[in-house]
């Protein structure tokens, strides 16, 4: 009797059972993997909508000095961007939309303790925005087998506009006195002509950076002058061009070159590409708005021509549309602008350095605070007077950019994830 054959028999057999078992468990293992890492990835791509979601929100959150009427005007836009943002993103490896619903998956706080609310029932002195999804039937592949055929996935955010470690100027200041404090709602202005003893004394050479035309200019155009410290000493800037005035009127929609409004893809600059206008251009003078304060958050005012998108109509007196250059120039309105999550931005709402007056004998003063300012008219040339409306010291009305300073910060407001 062949004995050793038997035996080989015997282990080939022992043998494939054995490997059968552990194929068995390496496609469990591969299984339950593959299900745990698709739930893992569908977590992660919905955590990142919903961070971006509460920060584009909150981005929107200005609601320093409103009213009850604004109040819905705020969060319904805070909502819309939000929503928008999210969209943007996508969930179960980028095989779908991650799509929120208005009214429900948006709400807001006054504490991050809660209560939360929708839009509608949100308090006056809104400061938090969290975003929530959930994102049921997610099939799975082995843990089906065990009954859990399908998995849920949630993620939240939660975001407020807490103070940057730093600010970003334009280069403006704003002058203070000890006789003469800021007021908010009040109206400042001045011309380029140093010392000052009151309101607006532009233009101002911030950390050395805006020291003639061309660099104001290109600091107008951009987010500003960033990293600025208190205390920090700035002289007085000099230098006027054209181009001056052309970025600053970009941020009230207004460019020079009327090809921008006919969609030429080279419109001159600046264009809205690079420079895009603020929500809206309605300026404002004691021409068309007699009180001569208060236009930001008063019935009528910006926040509600903001909501309306208003393009610049020349009822300031500013500019005369029926004459040369400005019938040819392009003022960006509704029609023009699109959907407003993605092409205009908050430009007329800005940070200038609080400084010191007088000036003393070398042109030289200090930065003491930071203003938060709305800009109320164009400039017909880059050497006429600037007026604006002073919204309060860091007020959150002028939420900026750059990164959260924390406890310790000093800065503007910005967007930043709290949970």
């Amino acid at each position: 009797m062949n004995f050793f054959g038997r035996s080989r028999h015997r282990e080939q057999g022992v043998a494939a059972v054995a490997l059968a078992v552990v194929l068995i468990f390496l496609v469990a293992v591969m299984g339950l993997a593959f299900d745990a890492a698709q739930l893992f990835v569908a977590k992660t791509e919905l955590q990142n909508a919903m961070d971006s979601c509460a920060l584009g929100a909150a981005r929107e959150l200005n609601t320093t000095n409103t009213t009850a009427a604004n109040r819905l005007l705020i969060l319904t836009r805070a909502e819309t961007v939000g929503i928008f943002v999210a969209k943007r993103n996508r969930a179960l490896f980028q095989s779908e939309e991650v799509a929120l619903a208005a009214d429900s998956d948006v709400t807001f706080s006054a504490a991050l303790a809660g209560p939360w609310s929708t839009k509608g029932g949100a308090p006056l002195n809104t400061q938090y925005v969290r975003c929530t999804t959930r994102r049921t039937g997610i099939a799975m592949w082995l843990m089906g087998i065990f009954g859990h055929e399908t998995e849920n996935v949630a993620a939240m955010a939660a975001a407020s506009l807490q103070p940057a470690a730093a600010s970003c100027y334009l280069p403006i200041g704003l002058c203070k006195t000890p006789a003469v404090p800021l007021v908010v709602g009040n109206w400042y202005h001045g011309k380029t002509g140093v010392p000052c003893l009151s309101g607006v004394c532009n233009f101002v050479n911030i950390a050395g950076l805006t020291q003639n035309a061309d660099d104001i200019r290109d600091v107008i155009q951009g987010r500003g002058v960033c990293e600025v410290s208190l205390g920090t000493t700035i002289p007085a800037a000099t230098g006027c061009k054209e181009t001056v005035a052309e970025a600053w009127n970009s941020r009230f929609g207004i460019y020079k070159s009327n090809k921008v409004c006919t969609g030429d893809p080279n419109p001159g600059s600046p264009n809205p590409a690079a420079n895009a206008p603020d929500f809206t251009g309605f300026a404002f003078t004691t021409t068309n708005w007699p009180a001569g304060s208060n236009a930001y958050s008063a019935a009528g005012g910006y926040i509600t021509k903001k909501d309306g998108h208003a393009a610049y109509d020349g009822s300031d007196g500013v500019l005369d549309l029926t004459q040369p250059p400005y019938k040819n120039y392009c003022f960006l309105g509704p029609t023009q602008l699109g959907p407003p999550q993605n092409k205009a931005q908050d430009r007329r709402l800005v940070y200038l350095p609080i400084i010191d007056c007088p000036w003393d004998g070398k042109h030289q003063t200090t930065v003491r605070g930071t203003a938060c300012v709305m800009l109320l008219t164009p400039m017909g040339k880059c050497d006429d007077e600037v007026y604006v409306e002073y919204l309060g010291e860091n007020s959150a009305a002028c939420a900026s950019y750059g990164p959260p300073g924390g406890a310790g910060g000093t800065g503007p407001r910005v967007p930043t994830l709290v949970q």
